[in-house]
């Protein structure tokens, strides 16, 4: 389980901690993997748009 949790920290960490950078954690709670997650989501959009 150890050995899991290190190898998505290493492919997911870096591009958390770019919206890591810009927004803190709030309160305790931190909200870096929901921008990230709609980023991607923007992301794969335009990208989809562009390609139709």
């Amino acid at each position: 389980m150890y050995d899991l949790a290190m190898v998505l920290d290493s492919i997911c960490g870096p591009y958390l901690n770019l919206f890591r950078r810009i927004i803190p954690p709030m309160g305790g709670i931190d909200f870096s993997p929901v921008i990230a997650l709609i980023a991607l989501n923007l992301a794969e959009r335009l990208l989809f748009n562009i390609i139709l």
